[in-house]
Parts: structure tokens; C-alpha cells; sequence
């Protein structure tokens, strides 16, 4: 007991100092708001529980580097079980000796685990019974510390059965307008979480407990709350689930429950609450009109009961005093939020990377503080040797399929695709192509929901039979058969539940598989087992289920398939349905017979051959193997004529290529281009041709680049390329929208108002909502109640149906706030009150005033709010709104004349006022829009129409 003793003296002190190092990083993050300070406390908690685990266990011990003496020595023996020395053991409980013929591969983790410490006990480590037997302090300060984890474990038992006791005592709640102002909450700040409402008569502030299952709590006095007051609690609570930090507490609590000893924990536990309370304060002030009505609604709150917050002490709640609201916690923030030198309603949260570098910096720490180990401690830490022998046996697990294997693919297969991206992607220099194809919800990845290295392998089948009614395209136009294997098992229905809606269980052939009820069915699923999946058309997959069942098929490609050296990736394709593609027999002069003329060179290539097949290895550079099968030995000499040439024709494109990449073609695109030549201009260099038979013809290329810089390069050049096209996805949006403004004023003779109201004059509904037939969503606007507001019932549920067009590419997915907005002011094209400005009032000139503005604002689509610019044309020195984007450095406008371009952040503040005007006949300077001092045009932003037309009153220089 007195070593145990000693065990938890170097776990208290090392607990401190990681304590120190958290509290000292604390400091440095406060500048940048309680957001920030809150994940730093909650990561050194966790560090401090993982300090106190490690200290208990002999690694890891850095005293020494030598990580050879750190470690307990195994010793594997992969030999036949049966001649292994473990069957000389004569300890007749010898558990290693009772698993000996058991292959290691099919043992677990905890088995493993089991094993090793039989072992440790098994070996003879000198003891002094006499020294044992002796109870010094240590021991005594290990039974106290043991004692106050026992009482703090307690405390935390007890502490979560009260707040499971306050739920079953409080009562939901079921006003329709609570219920609505909670949602309509939701949706503006993006909280995705179903939340509980329920009343109670224990608490007389609202609180937030549960994770799974959040639920509010109101004190029994809610109804007599004005608005501003009940929009700021209810903002303040949605913030503490958004966040998820009722979970936060609960794990925070169980840290100190395990060091209830130490002070610096319950001084990081005390900061994490005020902190998140101080982060919800921040996010609530934002959504409740501003910092000073937000301090004004929680004064009135606290002056609605002078009594104390806590639960009363005849509720039995008193346990549960850390998960709720204190008056002290309560008094704390109404300081802090009136202390002028603070400003915790200022917040600037941490990026991604900053919390990732934070995290990683306390882990590193916890390590290195948990490594260290005193002369005693280190001596009983001792590394021993473990003499572990188990017989490996080859691994037969037939869950992993052969991803190359394509005997049993339908007959009908006209391309296949097969690959192992984990086996490239795991690797290190890959891991940045890795976080690019993690899931988006935009891509097919996305759509999946799993991450690209955990795809084992995969195979694509694009089969050859007639189209589905009503889909444009070539006979083989259906989406293909696709078969992934994972590398861990998964919850399919989750994965790929997005392509079925509706789900019904389906059975073919003795297997069953996932469809819709209604038609179109469109993609079906069926699971092979917990690591395999088949996604496809119905009737595709039910081919793919029969040539599953029976014997190989024969393909075109076949034997060009087993002749290529497939790499990781590779591809087998017949060419005969391509036939129908060349253009044949057409009349002279006709754009059939320019066609013709191009592609008549080519027709070798499909008419002479009967398969290809091409593999890419990565393994070391990159290398290329193209396989052809033809007829006869005429017909591979054609081909290979035409191959051959059509590789010259890119040596030669290549120069003038090379001088496109070097032009200016907006971010991402000269990259891509200039890697696509510089990988392609040596393989086709280094291009072999070989006859193994007089029938086949085989193209092998490679190039010794490293994949490493090419990762480095592609990266940010894709990366890049994504952002041009969520900016050309984003403008055209806006030239959509401003489209349908001009379609409103051709049928209204103006554009539609900021606001509009109902035929009464009373109820007040969004331009957004206006123009929707306008913008091809009819449907949607007969669905719109106009005769109530638009957070009714009914106009509630229409939120999630936004258009796409109104929201940025970033915002998709995120919540239901709209993107784009109309600036509305006096002498703007959107001026309050007014029945809709026609274009003859443009006085400036259409071209030059802003109809529409991109913001980064939390409006829901319907709600009839947009961007106020409050411009007094007597003060020319008042500041320009500021616009909050989603693109850096970019403001994104679209004019009155429907077009769209990107205007510098800049940008002058009077310039931009000007923009905004409608008919004040300021002076426009274009080049000083465009060569803004320190701030050149942004490449992506468009080019501005030299020469915009004028229109009396305006003045361009």
C-alpha cells in the first residue's frame, strides 16, 4: 500500500503541473472570449484524467529514450503452435498455455490484454513482506485519496439521478406559440437538435439538461415574461445545446470527481461553467437585438425574483447543483456583462485549426507530463519480459473480397471500375487528399456519409441496357452498380439511407435488399454483410445478384483484364456500345460528315478491338499499363497505329497546353492544368509498346515523380477550384434572383417591396416569398398562408423547403437562412413603406446601383428582414455598412440591371454609399473601385462591362 501511496503522490503532482499548464494557456486564450477559454478547461480536465490513468501504469516512462527498456519486451514466435515452448509450461492455470493453439489474429484486444498481465503476474518480482506490511503516510494519503474519488464518483451518481428526478417531475409544455418562438430559434441560429420543453415548479430560472434528448425548463412564471425577455432565455439555453455542453459538464464533473482533492480542478471546473455561460451570453446578445437590450431583458429577469435561483432544499434537487443555474453564477455574469474592461460578449471562437492546435498542445503535454517518472516509481516500473508465442495462421476472412475479381460482374458490364483507395490514402503524404474528400453533403462522399480511407475497396459497374423512361443519354445512361467494402464494420441503413426514402424491405433471389414504396424507386441498397454494399438501379442490382449466384461470366474485356497490371486502380471497358457514337454513311457537306471526318481516324480503336483494360500503380511515382485485345493480328497493328498516333497528338498539344496553364485562368485551374502536364508529358515520354501475343497490344508508361509534392500541388489547386465554383454557383444565384426582379417589374410595372403585406394590409411577408412563381417554385408559393405571419403554423413548416438559389453553396445544409438580401433605406431601390420602385426612378442608372447584396446574416428565408442602409446624403463623411461575406475580401452585389460582380471589402466607403443610392447623381469611379490602394481586384471577382450605359442623372468617370 505504501507504493500505491507513493503511485498517487506522482499522480497529484503531476496533475498539478498539467493543471498550471492548462491555467496558463487559459490566460493566453482569454483575449479571444470565453468560447475559447471553455475548450481549453475542458481539454485539460480530460488531460488531468488521463495523467491520473497513466501515472497508475508503467508507460509511458520518458525518463529514458530508449524505448526498448520503456517497454515490456514480446517475443512472437510464428512457428508451429504444437513445437512452441509454451506447451512447456507445467503451471497447470498457465492461461497462455490453455490459448496456445489459437491463431493471434483471432484474438481481441481485451484477450490480448488478459494474457499480458497473466504473464506479468507469472514472473517473480522480488518483495519485502516486512516492508509491505508497514503502513506509512503514503499509504495513509492513497486511502485518503481513494476515499475522495469514492465520495466524488458518489456525488456524480447522485447528482445525474437528481436531474433525471427533476425531468419526471416537470411537465411538458404545450403552448403552440412557446413552441413556435423555440423553433422559429432554431432555425435562425442553425441548432439542428430536437429539443423538450418542459415547466417546472423547482427551478425559478429557466436551465438545459440532457444530450440525447435536450430538454428546456421553464420556471412556472414564463407566461408573464415580456418578449424581448423570453426571446433572450430561450436564445441563451438553444445556445447551451447547440454547443452540447450539458454533456461537457457531465464529463467535466466526472474529471473532478476523480481529483476532488485538488483545487486547480474545481478552479477549471468553476471557469468551464462561467465560460460556457458567458459563450451562450455572446450568442444569445446576437439573435436579442444587440449587447445593451440583452443586459436589459436579464436585468429584468433577475428583478422578477429576488428569491434564490437554486432549487429549493425541499425538492431533494440539491444534488444537482453543478447541471443547474446558481444564483452566485448568475450574479458573476450580470458583473462580468457590465464590466466595461470586459468583453465577453465580444467573442472571437477559435478556428478549427486554432482548436486542433490547442487540443494537440495540451495532449502533447499530458504525454510528456505523464512520461516522467521518480527513481523509486521508475524502478518498479521496470520493464520485464514477456515471452508471449502464438501460432499465426493465414488470414481467410472471406468478408474481404477480391476487389479485382470481376468474373462474376453481369454480362451486360460495359465499364469497370475497381480500386483500393485505403491502401493510397492511408499513406502520409496523402493524408491531405484524405481531409479534401472527407464527407460534404454535397458530394457522392457526402452522400454516403463515410470517409474515402475507410473504403476498403470498390467497383463501379456501368452496364449496357436500354435507358429508363424519360432519361435523355445513350442507351447505357443508368447509373451504374456500385459495391463497396469498408475497412471497419458499418450501420448501412445510415450510411446510405439518403437514396432511399420511404424504406421498404425487399427480397430477390433469397437476398434481401432496401427500396422505396414509392415510384420512382430510383436507387435501391442491399447489404452483403456489415462491411459490403451494393447500391444501385433495381433491376441493375438484381443482374448483379444473379451473376453473384452462378457461375463466371464471360466478358469481352476478359482477357485483357487478366493481362493488365491493375495497380490500385484500374478499369476494363468494351468498346462495341461506343460504335454507335461515330458518325457513319452521312451526306457530304453535312455537320454529320464533319463529324465523321474528326472522328474517322479513331473508329480502329472501337471498331477493331474487342476489350481494354487499364491499370494505375502509385505505389512509387506512378505507373500506367493499358492492355488491348483485338480479333486478329491486321486489326492489333491498326490499333496500335492509332493509339500511337493519337500520343503524338498530345506531345505536340502539349507545348501550347503548357503556355494555356501559364495564362491567367482564375485560382486552381493554370494549377491543375500545369500538374495534368507534368505528370502526363513524361508518362507519354516513357510510353513502351509490347506484343505478348500477336493479338494484344501493351502500352506501359511511368514516371518517378514524387506523389508527395504532387499531393501538395493538387491539394490546394482542387481546393481552389472548388471555391471558383462555389463563387460561379453563388453569382448565379444572384443573376437568377435578379432575373426574376426584372420578370416581377415587367408584370407589376416595379419591383416587388422589401415588405409586402396581405390584401388587409396587416400581415407583412418577404420579397423572397414574392417572387417564387418568377423563380420556378409555383408549387411552393401556393403552399404559402398568407393570412398568417410568416412564423405561423402552417409557413413554419416551409422553412426547410428553401430554394437553393437563396442560399450560398457554404450555407447549404447548415440551416434555413437565406444568403442573399435587398438594402433597404430611404434612397435605396427598396425604401420602406413604399408600394415597389419602378426603373424609371433609377435616376442614377440601373447598371450602377445595387439591387441585391450577398450577406452572412441569420435570417430565415420567409421572415420579411433584409440589410438596412440607413445613408444621410447631408453627411458625406458617414461610413459605409459593412457587409459580413462568405467569400474573404469580397463583397458579391447584384445591380439593378440584372447583373452580378464582386466589389473589394476595400472598397471606398463613399464609393460604396454611392452604389447603394438610387437617384443621388454621385460620381462613380470605376478604377478606384478596381486598384484600390493595398487591396488590388480579387482575380475571381468578374470583370466590370466597360462602359456601363447611362441613364439620366448618373455620372460615371
Amino acid at each position: 500500500m505504501n507504493d500505491v501511496g507513493i503511485l498517487f503522490l506522482g499522480a497529484v503532482a503531476r496533475v498539478t503541473v498539467l493543471g498550471l499548464i492548462g491555467l496558463a494557456l487559459a490566460m493566453v486564450l482569454k483575449r479571444r472570449g470565453p468560447s475559447a477559454v471553455a475548450l481549453t478547461t475542458l481539454a485539460t480536465l480530460s488531460g488531468l484524467l488521463a495523467v491520473s490513468a497513466l501515472s497508475l501504469s508503467p508507460w509511458p516512462r520518458l525518463w529514458s529514450l530508449d524505448l526498448s527498456q520503456s517497454f515490456p519486451e514480446i517475443i512472437v514466435n510464428t512457428a508451429d503452435a504444437h513445437a512452441s515452448d509454451v506447451e512447456k509450461r507445467s503451471e497447470p492455470n498457465n492461461t497462455l498455455a490453455a490459448n496456445k493453439k489459437r491463431a493471434a489474429s483471432s484474438l481481441s484486444f481485451a484477450e490480448v490484454a488478459r494474457l499480458f498481465v497473466e504473464e506479468l503476474r507469472s514472473t517473480n518480482v522480488p518483495d519485502s513482506a516486512a516492508t509491505r506490511n508497514v503502513w506509512r503516510w503514503p499509504a495513509w494519503i492513497a486511502l485518503g485519496l481513494i476515499a475522495a474519488m469514492t465520495l466524488g464518483l458518489t456525488r456524480l451518481a447522485l447528482a445525474l439521478r437528481a436531474v433525471a428526478l427533476l425531468r419526471r417531475r416537470s411537465k411538458p409544455n404545450t403552448d403552440a406559440c412557446l413552441r413556435d418562438e423555440v423553433d422559429l430559434l432554431r432555425a435562425e441560429m442553425g441548432c439542428l437538435k430536437e429539443v423538450e420543453i418542459y415547466e417546472t415548479s423547482d427551478l425559478t430560472t429557466p436551465a438545459t439538461i440532457g444530450w440525447r434528448r435536450p430538454a428546456l425548463l421553464f420556471p412556472n412564471d414564463w407566461i408573464d415574461w415580456r418578449p424581448d425577455e423570453r426571446r433572450a432565455a430561450i436564445a441563451h439555453e438553444l445556445a447551451h445545446v447547440q454547443e452540447g455542453d450539458y454533456l461537457s459538464g457531465v464529463w467535466a464533473q466526472l474529471c473532478l470527481s476523480v481529483h476532488l482533492y485538488h483545487p486547480l480542478a474545481h478552479w477549471l471546473v468553476a471557469r468551464l461553467r462561467l465560460d460556457q455561460e458567458l459563450a451562450a451570453d455572446a450568442k444569445a446578445a446576437r439573435l436579442s437585438g444587440g449587447s445593451r437590450l440583452y443586459l436589459e431583458a436579464l436585468a429584468r429577469l433577475a428583478l422578477r425574483r429576488p428569491g434564490p435561483l437554486e432549487p429549493s432544499p425541499s425538492a431533494n434537487l440539491w444534488p444537482a447543483r453543478p447541471f443547474l443555474p446558481t444564483r452566485g453564477m448568475f450574479l458573476r455574469r450580470m458583473e462580468m456583462l457590465h464590466d466595461p474592461n470586459s468583453t465577453p460578449l465580444r467573442t472571437e471562437p477559435l478556428r478549427p485549426l486554432g482548436r486542433a492546435l490547442t487540443i494537440a498542445a495540451l495532449s502533447a503535454a499530458a504525454l510528456i507530463v505523464a512520461g516522467f517518472r521518480g527513481p523509486l516509481q521508475a524502478q518498479q516500473d521496470a520493464p520485464r519480459k514477456l515471452n508471449l508465442k502464438i501460432a499465426f495462421t493465414a488470414n481467410t476472412n472471406a468478408a474481404d473480397p477480391d476487389v479485382f475479381d470481376l468474373s462474376h460482374a453481369p454480362a451486360e458490364t460495359m465499364i469497370a471500375l475497381a480500386g483500393r483507395p485505403s491502401v493510397i490514402l492511408n499513406r502520409p503524404e496523402f493524408k491531405p487528399v484524405t481531409d479534401l474528400l472527407k464527407p460534404d453533403g454535397n458530394s457522392m462522399m457526402g452522400s454516403l456519409n463515410i470517409a474515402a480511407d475507410e473504403i476498403e475497396s470498390f467497383q463501379v459497374l456501368f452496364l449496357n441496357g436500354p435507358k429508363p423512361a424519360g432519361r435523355p443519354g445513350p442507351p447505357f445512361s443508368a447509373p451504374p452498380i456500385l459495391v463497396l467494402h469498408t475497412t471497419k464494420p458499418q450501420d448501412w441503413n445510415k450510411v446510405a439511407g439518403k437514396f432511399v426514402g420511404n424504406p421498404e424491405i425487399a427480397e430477390f433471389e433469397g437476398q434481401k435488399y432496401t427500396r422505396t414504396k414509392s415510384a420512382p424507386v430510383g436507387a435501391v441498397f442491399c447489404t452483403i454483410n456489415d462491411r459490403t454494399i451494393v447500391i444501385g438501379p433495381e433491376a441493375d442490382l438484381k443482374s448483379f445478384l444473379l451473376a453473384s449466384k452462378g457461375k463466371p461470366i464471360a466478358h469481352k474485356w476478359d482477357k485483357a483484364w487478366s493481362k493488365v497490371v491493375k495497380g490500385q486502380l484500374a478499369a476494363a471497358v468494351d468498346p462495341a456500345p461506343f460504335a454507335a457514337f461515330i458518325p457513319r454513311n452521312a451526306t457530304p457537306g453535312s455537320p454529320q460528315a464533319a463529324l465523321a471526318s474528326q472522328f474517322g481516324m479513331f473508329s480502329p480503336m472501337i471498331d477493331q478491338a474487342t476489350g481494354y483494360a487499364k491499370g494505375i500503380d502509385l505505389e512509387k511515382g506512378m505507373a500506367v499499363d493499358l492492355v488491348v485485345t483485338t480479333p486478329d493480328a491486321a486489326s492489333a497493328k491498326s490499333v496500335e497505329e492509332t493509339l500511337s498516333a493519337l500520343l503524338t497528338l498530345g506531345k505536340n498539344a502539349a507545348k501550347g497546353l503548357r503556355q494555356q496553364a501559364a495564362a491567367d485562368q482564375g485560382p486552381g485551374e493554370g494549377q491543375l492544368l500545369a500538374l495534368m502536364l507534368d505528370l502526363g508529358v513524361p508518362l507519354l515520354n516513357s510510353t513502351k509498346i509490347l506484343h505478348p501475343e500477336e493479338t494484344v497490344v501493351e502500352f506501359q508508361m511511368n514516371t518517378d515523380k514524387d506523389t508527395a509534392s504532387t499531393v501538395k500541388i493538387i491539394v490546394p489547386a482542387i481546393m481552389a477550384a472548388r471555391a471558383t465554383a462555389r463563387q460561379a454557383q453563388d453569382m448565379n444565384n444572384m443573376k437568377q434572383i435578379g432575373l426574376a426582379m426584372h420578370n416581377f417589374h415587367a408584370s407589376n410595372n416595379h419591383l416587388p417591396p422589401a415588405v409586402l403585406t396581405d390584401k388587409p394590409g396587416k400581415i407583412p411577408y418577404s420579397w423572397r416569398v414574392a417572387i417564387l412563381p418568377y423563380i420556378d417554385q409555383q408549387a411552393l408559393y401556393d403552399q404559402y398562408d398568407f393570412s398568417e405571419p410568416w412564423d405561423g403554423p402552417k409557413n413554419k413548416k416551409l422553412l426547410e423547403k428553401i430554394p437553393a438559389i437563396y442560399q450560398h453553396p457554404l450555407e447549404r445544409g447548415k440551416s434555413f437562412n437565406t444568403s442573399y438580401y435587398v438594402p433597404t433605406g430611404d434612397v435605396t431601390l427598396f425604401p420602406p413603406g413604399d408600394a415597389g420602385i419602378g426603373f424609371e426612378k433609377v435616376l442614377d442608372g440601373t447598371s450602377i446601383t445595387i439591387m441585391t447584396i450577398e450577406a452572412k446574416l441569420n435570417v430565415p428565408w420567409t421572415k420579411p428582414e433584409d440589410f438596412p442602409v440607413n445613408i444621410d446624403l447631408k453627411n458625406p463623411n458617414q461610413p459605409a455598412p459593412v457587409i459580413p461575406t462568405y467569400t474573404p475580401n469580397l463583397i458579391m452585389v447584384g445591380w439593378g440591371d440584372g447583373g452580378v460582380r464582386g466589389l473589394p471589402t476595400t472598397i471606398n466607403s463613399q464609393t460604396l454609399r454611392a452604389l447603394f443610392t438610387r437617384a443621388a447623381g454621385e460620381v462613380i469611379n470605376w478604377n478606384a473601385i478596381d486598384n484600390h490602394p493595398g487591396q488590388p481586384r480579387p482575380a475571381t471577382a468578374p470583370q466590370p462591362t466597360p462602359g456601363p450605359p447611362l441613364l439620366p442623372g448618373s455620372r460615371i468617370r
